[in-house]
């Protein structure tokens, strides 16, 4: 009795999310016609924080001295998940950068938007954080809003390197332990596979 021939059609597929590099946004660019429905996330929660220029002061004596202060911060939140959108392309001391805006309703302009230069290890990562009027220069904070949290620019592995980006840097007594790091730009990849299967069962021998 000859065995049976089945044809069956399976894909296989799977999200993953990948950190950006030049390949993949050229890959991107080439195949997909542009950026511009290319969503980005950031590879670490980040928390940008404004504060006023002039906070409200109040002082009073009654015996004691009084002084009270009012402060009203302006905190931006970016989760891991939250999808920013790339509105503009160019160069930053013969690097490519990528700004990015993660909510169009408050910026749809490079000049509000964050800057992701590419470094060496081509990464693309957070370097530039606008400015906004009345209020102080941006603290940008690694997952948690916590002072050992908090980035500073500098460089990541020479000091030839074109560009600045965000980064905090381990304590001396730990240089072992811990490694510098950056908010870099990551993208969700979905690879499906589609498989046409000839199938041939053998039904066993008498």
């Amino acid at each position: 009795m000859a065995a049976s021939v089945l044809s069956a059609v399976v894909e296989l597929g799977c999200a993953r999310r990948l950190r950006l590099t030049p390949q993949e946004l050229a890959k991107i660019e080439a195949k997909g016609g542009g950026v511009d429905d290319l969503r980005v996330h950031v590879r670490r929660a980040t928390i940008l924080r404004y504060d006023e220029e002039a906070a409200k002061e109040s002082f009073e004596v009654n015996r004691e001295v009084t002084e009270r202060q009012l402060r009203k911060p302006k905190v931006i939140p970016i989760g891991r998940g939250t999808r920013g959108k790339i509105i503009g392309l160019g160069e930053a001391n013969g690097m490519p950068i990528l700004w990015v805006s993660f909510d169009l309703r408050m910026c749809d302009q490079i000049a509000c938007a964050l800057g992701f230069v590419q470094t060496e290890d081509e990464r693309y990562k957070l370097a530039v954080v606008p400015e906004r009027a009345g209020y102080k220069a941006p603290k940008v904070f690694r997952r948690r809003e916590k002072r050992r949290l908090r980035m500073s620019l500098g460089k990541v592995e020479a000091l030839a390197e074109a560009n600045d980006v965000y980064l905090t840097r381990p304590k001396r007594r730990k240089v072992k332990k811990r490694r510098i790091k950056t908010i870099d730009l990551d993208f969700k990849k979905n690879q499906r596979i589609r498989e046409r299967r000839d199938v041939d069962r053998p039904e066993g021998v008498d």
